[in-house]
């Protein structure tokens, strides 16, 4: 198949970019694969070489109605568009799609707002005109039937998934116990409270850690906090780490915590840590509790509560037989309903049925007028 595929960021570094992990898995399935994405400037240029896939980075601010600013290869009609549904590019999306007659594959891997104006919104008018959508929890399924509930019955639930690292577990730390947050540093992220509940963990284990992986604007006041809490030395900031490097920082630590303040709808670090038989902590938001599962891979809380948090977080340091039986389950998970070849065989049986549907019905008369 000639794939078009639009997505929002492509970031190499980024473990919770599937674009970053699908597009080439597909290019090597044999496919053309022409990616475009907006340029990200803070991030070094693209490393994947392949014969079957393009990449194309354009200015997300500038080209958002723009055809003419895709280069040739990405105006040319494809077999069927894949577009990760996301509010960049989007606009432009609609634009470029409205003058095909290619089915439409729509991808969502994010919270949908609550309502969808017909007239003008680019994310409703790319979802009613698709011929099929992929959700990767039922809580966005839930979700799309809600925004846009004309297209759910097009809606197939494709389970994230993640490539089996091959670095082998290691043992949990627990006479020095440390903690791990990854992600963009933003108030979204609420790494502000787990540096509050870092506080009162070591109020019973005293050489708790906390480790913070990514960038962001929010670093600065993330820092003073853990500052006027009096344990600065007890969480370091490691910036923006590969997504090849994070194995090793999952092994490393003793707990994975993910302290959401929004809903998310899934989570590749908790899948990494349930690999190397890590327990995660998560905020019971959006369709993280498909990924962790209440004492399955690990402890759902009440999100934005720091002591919910902490007690988690002692009752697993507390309980190393109970922490390491989730570490077991969260592997088994990971194996078993979050494979990778599970995941990108079965985006591209949905691919391929879109293309088998295009003579019978054109995919993209929702986009017209």
């Amino acid at each position: 198949m000639r794939i078009r595929y639009w997505t929002g960021r492509f970031d190499l570094n980024d473990i919770e970019d599937c674009a970053a992990r699908l597009a080439p898995a597909l290019a090597e399935r044999g496919h053309e694969v022409t990616l475009i994405a907006p340029i990200i400037n803070d991030r070094p240029s693209d490393a994947i070489v392949s014969e079957r896939l393009s990449i194309h980075r354009i200015d997300g601010d500038t080209a958002t109605d723009q055809t003419e600013t895709l280069p040739p290869p990405a105006r040319e009609a494809p077999d069927v568009d894949l577009v990760e549904i996301s509010g960049l590019l989007c606009s432009l999306t609609v634009t470029a799609t409205r003058q095909d007659t290619v089915p439409l594959v729509a991808s969502i891997h994010c919270p949908l707002p609550d309502s969808t104006d017909e007239d003008g919104d680019p994310v409703g008018a790319l979802l009613r005109a698709a011929t099929a959508i992929a959700v990767d929890t039922e809580a966005l399924a839930g979700q799309l039937r809600a925004f846009v509930p004309a297209q759910a019955d097009h809606a197939t639930l494709i389970r994230p998934g993640l490539p089996l690292t091959e670095l082998a577990p290691g043992p949990r730390l627990l006479k020095r116990p440390r903690l791990l947050c990854v992600g963009p540093l933003t108030r979204d992220s609420g790494f502000d409270i787990a540096i509050e509940a870092l506080s009162a963990i070591r109020e019973r284990f005293g050489t708790a850690e906390l480790i913070i992986a990514g960038d962001g604007p929010e670093r600065g006041n993330l820092e003073s906090q853990a500052a006027s809490l009096g344990i600065a030395n007890a969480v370091e900031f490691r910036g923006t780490v590969a997504a090849s490097r994070l194995p090793a920082l999952v092994n490393q630590a003793s707990l994975v915590v993910v302290p959401s303040r929004v809903p998310i709808s899934s989570s590749a670090i908790a899948i990494l840590a349930g690999q190397l038989l890590r327990p995660v902590i998560a905020a019971a938001v959006g369709g993280l509790h498909e990924i962790i599962e209440q004492h399955g891979s690990g402890l759902l809380v009440v999100p934005e509560d720091a002591e919910a948090l902490a007690g988690a977080a002692r009752r697993l340091l507390s309980e190393p037989g109970s922490a390491a039986e989730l570490g077991r389950r969260g592997r088994t998970l990971a194996r078993a309903r979050f494979g990778w070849p599970r995941y990108v065989d079965e985006i591209e049986a949905l691919l391929r049925a879109a293309v088998g549907t295009a003579v019978a019905a054109p995919s993209n008369a929702g986009l017209t007028g």
